[in-house]
């Protein structure tokens, strides 16, 4: 089974990293832009029921104080709000180290036979999905290493 964990600040924009892509997205011409908040992605693969996802997110993946979590099953793009979305991802020929890093500490979990990838989500609000395609290219995303899909 696969389940897709979405792991985001409370309060959502206010975060560092969504402030540094509201700053990066002025200076290359997204004027519109009204906020962006970004979100940790992690995709689950193995034996692993919705309620076993839930305890890894809570007990591993997510700062209680800080952070709150969601277990989107496999759906696609934010479910949220009515602005666009990008999902980054690692390439699947590429290491990815934290996620190597997760799947050691579900073993010590009894969580023996668990595939992980971590990406990452942004969501955005006052730009239309097609004037994005820059701010991803040239500064969320890496093309060498990484795939991203933008859903509007």
């Amino acid at each position: 089974m696969t389940h897709l964990i979405e792991v985001s600040p409370r309060k959502p924009g206010a975060d560092p990293a969504s402030r540094s892509v509201l700053s990066e997205a002025a200076h290359l011409g997204a004027a519109n832009l009204r906020s962006a908040a970004v979100s940790r992605l992690y995709r689950l693969n193995g034996a692993v029921s919705a309620d076993d996802a839930s305890k890894i997110a809570r007990d591993l993946l997510c700062d209680p104080v800080t952070e709150s979590f969601k277990v989107l099953g496999q759906a696609k793009g934010s479910g949220l709000g009515s602005g666009p979305s990008v999902d980054i991802w690692y390439k699947t020929n590429v290491t990815d180290p934290a996620a190597g890093a997760i799947e050691t500490a579900l073993r010590g979990m009894g969580f023996l036979a668990v595939q992980v990838r971590c990406g990452t989500r942004v969501r955005f609000e006052g730009e239309p999905a097609r004037t994005l395609e820059p701010l991803i290219g040239k500064f969320l995303a890496n093309a060498v290493i990484q795939d991203w899909t933008l859903a509007a």
